[in-house]
């Protein structure tokens, strides 16, 4: 409710101040530091409103609403309303690093915010996660700022990269008998140039080339080539991709759309084509099987991964669990990060970026994310509440490029839900 509505019903005597003959079990609950409280009697329901001086705020809305049954006078959100703080120092939620989230809670008078990484991604101090608190009256401790996830192994081909990969390392369906020497699956090295590629005794849908890195890798893509024959220009258009972990049991590559991707593959034969895999996987044992072709099976490729011991072992502490809680979540996509500017240590200064993740509202939740041109918050209300203004679902955008919000910058407050039970006289 409007805090200049409720003031004038005040005025009219529609809210109770003082009630001199009180019946009820409901006590007007004290008013919060720097804040005034207004209650109305509504149907056997106390409502009280509380709102905040000039000048001061609650740390996530500007109004907050409790509500008491006064039959048998019990407050399902407390008789207590939180402190009012002065504008200046409120606390905001951080933006996501590139490839990682950020969750905040809101923890009596401090914002809580725990960043991590997406899967195979670290922060420079090779941690997976990291902490920020903010309190209300002095600001973050130590900084507001979250560095970006950078992947957490270096990039490197997997064949040509390891040494000790022999020729009993590969294994493949079948070699063309005119010269298997020529067209071994060891000619398929990707890097390799003169008499190399790995041609099939045929080429059919049951063909397949296949590596045995000698140990588990994190793999991360692969660069494919075709070879020339003469004047012909053998290569592969479409293939698949299946991996293992014992040599026996193979899986076909999946993402997030398929559950076995068929890739495209080469125009030519003599240009690499080099594809990043959406969903890096762990595997030791890689096959490649081909589903379309030019003039004939014929191929080179690689693998880009990186070991599994490279990768940082972290784990994260157990947070102590709030009493109270608010969860944030914001994302972030591959995109250049835009941040928050970061204010002095000890400090609270506003956020110098007006586009940045809105404070959920109390008793519901926050999902934030970003894109090239815009920020988008939705919120949505805790099971057993709703808006005041009786939405289910309220989204907020914000245009990077103008810093404009698309209507307000705040969610309203969740609010309980009630029944109304109606009784009919026999």
């Amino acid at each position: 409710m409007d805090t200049a509505l409720i003031i004038s019903l005040l005025i009219l005597g529609y809210f109770t101040t003082e009630n001199e003959c009180q019946t009820s079990l409901c006590k007007k609950p004290n008013q919060p530091i720097n804040g005034q409280v207004f209650c109305v009697d509504d149907s056997g329901i106390l409502k009280c409103y509380a709102t905040c001086n000039g000048g001061f705020t609650f740390q996530t809305t500007s109004v907050e609403f409790r509500t008491c049954n006064q039959i048998d006078g019990t407050w399902p959100s407390g008789n207590t309303f939180p402190d009012c703080i002065a504008s200046g120092s409120r606390c905001r939620s951080l933006s996501p690093p590139k490839n990682g989230v950020v969750r905040c809670e809101l923890v009596n008078t401090q914002l809580v915010c725990i960043a991590e990484c997406d899967r195979q991604h670290v922060f420079p101090t090779g941690q997976a996660a990291l902490k920020r608190v903010c309190n209300a009256s002095v600001g973050w401790q130590s900084t507001d700022q979250i560095p970006d996830c950078k992947a957490s192994c270096s990039t490197q081909y997997l064949i040509s990269g390891n040494k000790n990969i022999t020729d009993s390392d590969f294994t493949t369906s079948s070699i063309l008998s005119e010269n298997q020497k020529t067209y071994s699956p060891r000619k398929s090295d990707l890097f390799c140039v003169n008499e190399c590629g790995w041609r099939p005794s045929r080429s059919d849908l049951n063909q397949f080339v296949q590596i045995n890195l000698q140990r588990a890798g994190r793999l991360l893509g692969i660069t494919t080539k075709g070879l020339s024959v003469g004047p012909s220009e053998l290569y592969v258009t479409r293939f698949r991709i299946l991996h293992s972990l014992d040599g026996k049991v193979f899986t076909p590559y999946s993402d997030a759309n398929v559950t076995d991707k068929f890739f495209s593959g080469n125009t030519d034969g003599y240009s690499p084509k080099m594809q990043v895999f959406s969903c890096p996987f762990e595997a030791q044992y890689i096959r490649i099987n081909p589903l379309e072709w030019h003039d004939g099976i014929g191929l080179r490729f690689d693998l880009l991964g990186c070991d599994i011991d490279s990768i940082p072992k972290t784990t994260v502490q157990p947070q102590t669990p709030p009493q109270r809680v608010t969860t944030i979540s914001t994302h972030s996509t591959p995109q250049p990060a835009t941040g928050i500017t970061s204010g002095a240590t000890g400090k609270t200064t506003l956020p110098q970026q007006p586009c940045s993740p809105v404070l959920p509202p109390p008793n519901g939740v926050v999902n934030c994310q970003k894109t090239t041109t815009e920020l988008s918050c939705t919120a949505i209300c805790n099971d057993g509440f709703q808006f005041t203004t009786t939405q289910s679902l309220i989204r907020l955008t914000c245009q990077l490029r103008t810093a404009t919000w698309s209507n307000v910058k705040n969610f309203p407050a969740c609010i309980r839900k009630y029944i109304d039970f109606k009784f009919s006289g026999s």
